[in-house]
């Protein structure tokens, strides 16, 4: 696992991710997961799954991996799961609008990313133990 420092500022989407998938991402693997786009410094966008919105020492934070449009949960090959965390924030609705959106921005300061790198690991963990 490894978090992605990026000199990114905000970056918004809507809750429902309309907008933004992938053109070959089918709606019914939107119904299952939240898929959005990502742009690396060379503006190569990639598709990533929102894993969970995680709250470390009360403040969300969003867990996403690559998505390669398999279904990983049923195979376990021993490869560790490539995970980036995120500053979460929900925004109000404006206007018309019944749904709101949120964002995303990178985590700064890289004793706060790695204390939430090692609280998202162990949650993830847990949950994997777990189920």
């Amino acid at each position: 696992m490894a978090h992605q420092d990026n000199d990114q500022d905000e970056i918004h989407f809507e809750l429902n991710g309309d907008g933004a998938a992938e053109d070959d991402v089918s709606d019914d693997e939107l119904d299952e997961v939240e898929i959005i786009m990502l742009a690396d410094d060379e503006g190569n966008e990639s598709p990533f799954e929102l894993l969970a919105v995680l709250d470390v020492d009360e403040k969300p934070y969003a867990v996403l991996t690559p998505y390669t449009g398999e279904d990983d949960e049923d195979e376990d090959d021993g490869e560790e799961l490539e995970v980036h965390i995120f500053h979460y924030v929900e925004h109000e609705p404006e206007g018309d609008e019944t749904e709101g959106s949120w964002s995303i921005a990178p985590i700064e300061d890289e004793a706060l990313a790695e204390h939430v790198f090692t609280q998202v690991r162990a949650a993830l963990l847990a949950d994997v133990e777990a189920g």
